[in-house]
């Protein structure tokens, strides 16, 4: 019995497997033989093959799938390296695409007879000399660059009017990493003339979305320059994005820069001041006046150190906030203004909800930079208050089965324990 009902299965398998198999064709022919009278019990035999078929094709599926498991894991994985290995390509491609463009805007050729050519080069090509060769009035200061400056993007874009917003002309635009530099055009031997040059201190990028206008609107934006504004259309909304990002960047850079050379001017004058007094010391002499004495470094220092903390508040750097705050109490020049808005900073840091406090992994940092501030008794509690939630969370979990279920044996399920 058990080999004819084999025998059948594998008939019915081999019926499934054909490539012309039609399932009315089929279940006519099934039900052609059927005797009168007899019809129920041949439909519920014919059901149940079919449920047999049905289940041992599915559990061949599992096996097979189960079977070749590590064929697809070594298929996704050769995928993945695909497109690890396209997404290079595409990079170097595009490198190589802003080399020849370069090259070619050298040899003199104009853009009009080059139908993929882009108005903007970045990064990885040092554009100078394709700069000077572009704009008149800026050899000087570009050949006068200091080593650590550099020409971080430049390109053209449309300047529009600010009342309208209509296209106006063509301007060159160049990011530096100081300030920027715009070029109106001109009629002379050069494509451009400088018009203006603006410290990144005094520019703000702001981006512009404003639906009325169609899609060129996705490529505008301007640029906030005392005591104006400017506005600007991109070649396309990426070349945008890339402009408001690199003057975005290069503003965070010029900041920090700066605070890392005001406060390597102010240790070594600390360093200075100290042997100095170490020197009138031994010689018997009094002191008092060179401690009375302000440093102007220290003074201007102080007076834009709440912009930077505030920075660094917006960005959720923690760590350096703390050691800004712990270089102004160790500095020698007090200023009343100046130390209520740096004490309100401080302040900000440790209450502030997601700066100093977080979840478990945040908690040995958020307690290490309140022991430096000198807040042990805020981190002490910080400490507690996350102890007390887990311990919370720990009785929680280890009650929610009886909970779940009061007739099966807790025997069966895990104790939970967080940390």
């Amino acid at each position: 019995m058990i080999s004819s009902n084999t025998m059948e299965n594998s008939m019915i398998d081999d019926h499934f497997s054909e490539e012309d198999f039609d399932a009315i064709s089929y279940v006519r022919d099934q039900l052609r033989g059927m005797k009168s009278g007899d019809e129920t019990r041949q439909l519920q035999a014919f059901h149940a093959r079919l449920n047999v078929a049905n289940a041992q094709s599915s559990e061949l599926v599992k096996k097979s799938v189960f079977l070749n498991y590590k064929k697809f894991i070594d298929t996704a994985r050769e995928v993945s390296y695909l497109e690890r290995e396209i997404y290079e390509l595409s990079s170097l491609l595009s490198d190589q695409r802003m080399l020849i463009e370069t090259l070619m805007q050298m040899t003199g050729e104009d853009r009009s007879s080059i139908g993929t050519a882009s108005l903007h080069t970045s990064f990885s090509v040092n554009p100078m000399n394709v700069l000077m060769q572009k704009m008149d009035g800026i050899a000087s200061m570009l050949n006068n660059l200091p080593t650590s400056d550099r020409v971080i993007m430049h390109g053209e874009v449309v300047q529009l009017d600010s009342d309208n917003m209509r296209p106006q002309h063509n301007v060159m635009l160049i990011l530096l990493s100081d300030r920027l530099l715009i070029g109106q055009p001109s009629s002379g031997k050069y494509r451009f003339q400088l018009e203006s040059s603006h410290p990144l201190n005094n520019i703000a990028a702001v981006n512009i979305k404003d639906r009325e206008n169609g899609e060129t609107v996705t490529s505008m934006f301007k640029l906030l320059i005392f005591p104006g504004q400017r506005f600007f259309l991109a070649e396309n909304a990426r070349i945008k994005k890339e402009w408001l990002d690199c003057i975005e960047n290069a503003k965070r850079e010029l900041l920090h820069e700066g605070s890392l050379v005001r406060q390597a001017t102010i240790r070594g004058k600390r360093r200075h001041d100290l042997s100095a007094k170490m020197e009138l010391g031994n010689q018997f002499m009094p002191v008092a006046e060179s401690v009375a004495i302000k440093s102007p470094d220290e003074s201007a220092w102080l007076n834009e150190l709440p912009a930077e903390l505030d920075d660094c508040i917006a960005h959720r750097d923690m760590e350096h906030a703390v050691e800004l705050i712990m270089e102004w109490k160790s500095c020698n020049t007090k200023e009343a203004t100046i130390d209520a808005q740096l004490t309100l900073r401080e302040t900000q840091i440790v209450r502030r909800p997601g700066a100093l406090h977080g979840g478990p992994r945040a908690i040995k940092k958020a307690i290490n930079l309140l022991t430096i501030l000198g807040r042990a008794s805020q981190a002490v509690d910080l400490y507690l208050k996350k102890r007390s939630t887990v311990l919370i969370l720990t009785g929680t979990f280890t009650m929610v089965f009886p909970i779940l279920d009061n007739h099966l044996s807790l025997s069966h399920y895990p104790r939970f324990t967080c940390y």
